[in-house]
């Protein structure tokens, strides 16, 4: 905002010279009067600023890039000139990759052929297997079954052979396993019949004869264990034993010649046969038996054989039938496994991805503006590879300047603190702006890197910008330009320089003005102030005794309450660079 300085000056300047002719030397009363300058008090707008200086920039730029290699065809586009957005600003050849996507289409054109042929051909294996089982006409299925059904046949008759077999046996109708039991049993009785009379005929013989074959049973005792142990007395024993077996054969001679004689009564020797004879049956009938009992175990083992290998047969022939279903089973599986393998064959997503990019990449060679702006860059040279950014793009009309803070300063401000921008190239025009942002951390520089080491953080400085908010100004990007960023600002006070400031004699503030005496002359009168913002230039005052309009003595160091003044030829007219601010003007003080 451009102030209206000279319509001020001039309102000063005609206040100024009416109080001068209200005033007038005093009369030569012996004292001479001390010669001083007044200023008339004003309202004002005071503010307290940081000064920083930076370059003006655009608040909306862009870098235009590709990352695309191929070679610049066209630039369309050069400095200076306004581009919306979608603008085309360069070409890039694309005839290699105009021919990489033709040859990429015809290979995914054949392959999607090939393999849908491939996918229809397993399904349609699978299809007909699916049929054939369906309908019951699987050979390797049916040949499994029927050596099952044969199988389980042969099992069930080996298994009605075997019960046959048990059932004839329990029901005693071997007709030689009967017969061979029934020679037995009456072998058996013959033989306990003469071993009974034998024993009978030994009883009736008394004790001599007992005795005697007790005697001779030792002594053939005592022989054999003689033989066994090779004694010497073996043959000593063996005549012992000849001679009580040939006392126990005359003691049953004499006894069969004693019972015999006029009797029936068979002769010891003749029932020992007897017993002999009846032995000898009964081994052969028990032999006889044995022999049918051997036959018929014999005729159920080979059954029981015969069952046991039918019924493995069937066994094995099941687990046959299972590993051909199981086979079957797989086959199919298999064809629908053909088939998802061709499917997956025939998946050309990746292909045509690569495709897509490809396509991408060709929409991407006609480079077009991101957003609409000025041209303010070309870095893209016809013929040569992008490297790095080819075009800068931005937007005149939004301004910002940036700027670097100082250490000190930085912790006084706050974003959205209200800014005056004013450039040299600009001359006197100021422009509103506001603090956007001030970074969190310190410029890093080798240098500032090297000072942080050292403990020397004079040159500590803090990134920020200021953004113009004016919407026209005659700011051009890349303009050096200083921000003064408010701080403080108030509005309709009163201020004086700093020299107009004295101290009275109890420590207060006051300012002095002057009053007419009733002999024409004047002296210095002391107003008590109260001191408010501060700027480089001026202080806030404000106190009961205050008048806009009143004159005040520019300074007022070495005044005296009561002391006699006289105003200074021009005085009430104070220049502009000394004075601070005049009748109505705002002043902007610098921190």
């Amino acid at each position: 905002m451009k102030r209206k300085k000279k319509v001020l000056i001039i309102i000063g300047v005609l206040a100024a010279v009416a109080v001068g002719v209200m005033v007038f030397r005093p009369r030569d009363t012996g004292t001479a009067a001390f010669p001083v300058e007044l200023s008339p008090l004003q309202k004002t707008t005071l503010r307290s600023t940081i000064s920083t200086n930076g370059n003006v920039e655009s608040t909306d730029s862009v870098n235009v890039y590709t990352n695309l290699t191929y070679p610049v065809k066209e630039i369309l586009v050069e400095v200076g000139d306004h581009v919306n957005e979608g603008d085309v600003l360069c070409v890039l050849d694309s005839e290699d990759l105009q021919q990489q996507i033709k040859q990429q289409q015809i290979s995914i054109s054949t392959a999607s052929a090939n393999n849908q042929q491939q996918i229809e051909t397993n399904q349609k294996r699978y299809d007909d297997a699916m049929e054939t089982l369906n309908a019951g006409l699987n050979t390797d299925l049916n040949t499994a079954q029927q050596n099952v059904d044969d199988a389980k046949r042969r099992m069930d008759n080996a298994q009605k052979d075997l019960d046959d077999a048990k059932a004839k046996l329990d029901s005693n109708l071997n007709t030689e396993l009967i017969s061979a039991q029934s020679a037995y049993d009456t072998a058996s009785t013959e033989l306990g019949r003469a071993e009974k009379a034998l024993k009978d005929r030994r009883n009736e013989l008394g004790s001599y004869y007992t005795d005697l074959e007790r005697d001779y049973r030792e002594a053939l005792k005592k022989y054999e264990r003689a033989v066994k142990n090779d004694d010497d007395d073996v043959e000593e024993l063996k005549a012992d034993v000849l001679e009580l077996k040939q006392s126990l054969a005359e003691a049953e001679d004499e006894a069969d010649a004693l019972y015999m004689s006029g009797t029936q009564t068979l002769s010891i020797e003749q029932l020992r046969r007897n017993v002999t004879d009846a032995q000898q049956a009964y081994d052969t009938a028990k032999q006889s038996l044995d022999a049918a009992k051997k036959a018929v175990n014999d005729q159920l083992g080979t059954y029981e054989t015969e069952f046991t290998a039918a019924k493995d047969a069937y066994n094995n022939a099941l687990k046959a039938q299972k590993a051909t279903q199981a086979a079957v089973t797989h086959g199919l599986e298999d064809d629908l496994q053909a088939i998802e393998t061709s499917k997956l064959s025939a998946d050309d997503r990746a292909q045509r991805e690569e495709l897509k990019n490809m396509q991408d990449r060709l929409s991407k060679c006609t480079v077009t503006a991101p957003a609409s702006g000025t041209i303010t860059a070309v870095y893209a040279t016809e013929g040569a590879a992008p490297n790095g950014v080819l075009f800068q793009i931005e937007n005149t009309d939004a301004l910002q300047v940036d700027v670097k803070i100082k250490e000190y300063d930085v912790n006084s401000l706050k974003p959205n603190m209200a800014a005056i921008i004013k450039a040299d190239a600009t001359g006197d025009e100021e422009y509103d702006g506001y603090l956007e942002k001030i970074s969190p951390s310190a410029v890093r520089t080798p240098e500032t890197a090297e000072a942080a080491n050292t403990a020397n953080t004079k040159d500590v400085e803090f990134d920020a910008t200021v953004v113009v908010s004016s919407k026209e100004t005659n700011l051009r990007i890349g303009m050096t330009a200083r921000a003064d960023i408010i701080t403080e600002q108030k509005d309709n006070v009163f201020a004086v320089p700093y020299d107009a400031i004295s101290t009275a004699a109890d420590g207060s503030s006051v300012v002095y003005t002057v009053k007419a005496q009733e002999d024409g002359s004047m002296v210095a009168e002391a107003v008590p102030v109260t001191l408010g913002l501060e700027t480089d230039y001026e202080v806030e005052i404000s106190g009961t005794g205050l008048v806009e309009g009143m004159q005040i003595i520019s300074d007022g160091k070495q005044i005296q309450p009561g002391m006699p003044v006289s105003t200074m030829p021009g005085a009430g007219v104070l220049p502009q660079d000394a004075a601070g601010s005049t009748a109505g003007e705002e002043v902007v003080a610098d921190e």
